[in-house]
């Protein structure tokens, strides 16, 4: 089945991690691709522990909208070349799950939708995908079983508080 974690507020990730803990838990293969985001969350590193693969972006590239023409270039490569190692461990056998984090906004020119497209088709009965991002296009809701938004009523970023190990890192 389709799942997407969406919304302004703080656990999209981590909603989207703990069914991989979970899912990894029981038994099943687990891979994350975290676009825009380097190896910065302690979650993906308790993934790893528990078996599962983890692909970041090679560089932090930085905020979508301050890229410039070759930015955007290297970071489509990189989203690309993750999306396609998604294809390679969701054509195998077995029961699978891939998370697709913040792939919201690489939807929008910082990919081939292509390929998020042929995951969309491969997802089965033994094979999950979850989306996670802000703003989900239809891309991304539209074949959907499971949507899940996350609202922000309070966050101490609003007061200056920066991420902290353990809970936002």
């Amino acid at each position: 089945m389709i799942h997407v974690y969406c919304g302004d507020g703080k656990g999209k990730t981590t909603a989207a991690t703990g069914l991989a803990a979970r899912f990894a838990g029981s038994g099943g293969e687990v891979m994350v691709c975290a676009f825009l985001k380097t190896r910065q969350s302690a979650e993906y590193d308790a993934l790893e522990r528990l078996g599962g693969t983890v692909l970041c972006e090679p560089e932090q590239f930085g905020f979508t909208w301050e890229m410039g023409d070759d930015e955007r270039r290297r970071c489509r490569e990189a989203n690309n070349e993750m999306l396609k190692s998604a294809v390679g461990f969701f054509s195998q056998g077995g029961r699978r799950l891939l998370v697709l984090d913040e792939v919201t906004y690489i939807a929008g020119g910082l990919c081939d939708v292509e390929l998020i497209e042929r995951l969309k088709a491969m997802s089965s009965e033994d094979h999950e995908l979850v989306f996670t991002g802000r703003e989900p296009s239809e891309l991304f809701t539209a074949d959907a079983d499971y949507i899940s938004e996350v609202r922000s009523l309070r966050h101490p970023f609003a007061r200056g508080i920066k991420a902290r190990k353990g809970i936002e890192l």
